[in-house]
């Protein structure tokens, strides 16, 4: 299999950039390949199709529109009524009632999106900048997540920890949206990090 590259290698100088303080930077930006990213899709009773292969991952359900699923190293995400995503850093192993049924569809797109990440004592604010979401933790509380659009490009904006979210962005627009991520942090400080 060939060796997946990130989009922003081109673009992403590590350093410090925007505004000074003597706190430091407000943000950390940095990228890093997905791994894996399988989305499985169904048309008609999909919780019953798909739930049987989810239990054998280790989920319970197939998860609601706004709380993530983790289990060890993947995470799920319910992104549809007739879909979710699947991630985790190694091929999941999908059981044979996932990939060999009339009843759903397995596609593996872990070559057309990349993970940016945008960390911080200001990453709210950042983000607040980004999307039209409300991104305190009151509102989006640790492992929840929103699908959303920044400057057009359709994203899932994931919070990892209280200053961690990670935008699961399509390889073909990272450059763009990663440019205005750097244009909107640049009031708070921010460093650039190298591919995680």
């Amino acid at each position: 299999m060939p060796e997946i590259h990130s989009p922003l290698d081109s673009i992403r100088q590590p350093g410090s950039f925007g505004a000074s303080f003597d706190t430091g930077p407000g943000v950390a930006l940095s990228d890093r390949p997905v791994g894996t990213l399988v989305q499985i899709a169904g048309w008609d009773d999909f919780e019953a199709a798909v739930l049987p292969g989810l239990k054998e991952l280790g989920f319970n359900d197939a998860g609601d529109y706004r709380n993530c699923r983790r289990i060890d190293s993947m995470t799920l995400y319910r992104t549809a009524p007739d879909r979710v995503l699947i991630t985790g850093q190694s091929e999941p192993g999908l059981p044979v009632s996932m990939t060999d049924s009339d009843a759903l569809a397995a596609l593996d797109l872990s070559h057309s999106r990349t993970w940016i990440i945008v960390e911080g004592a200001a990453a709210e604010e950042v983000m607040a900048r980004l999307a039209p979401i409300d991104f305190r933790a009151s509102s989006m509380p640790v492992d929840s997540f929103v699908q959303t659009g920044i400057h057009h490009v359709g994203v899932l904006i994931h919070r990892t920890t209280e200053m961690r979210f990670e935008i699961l962005t399509p390889v073909t627009w990272a450059r763009s949206v990663w440019g205005l991520i750097c244009l909107n942090a640049a009031p708070f400080g921010y460093n650039v990090e190298g591919e995680a």
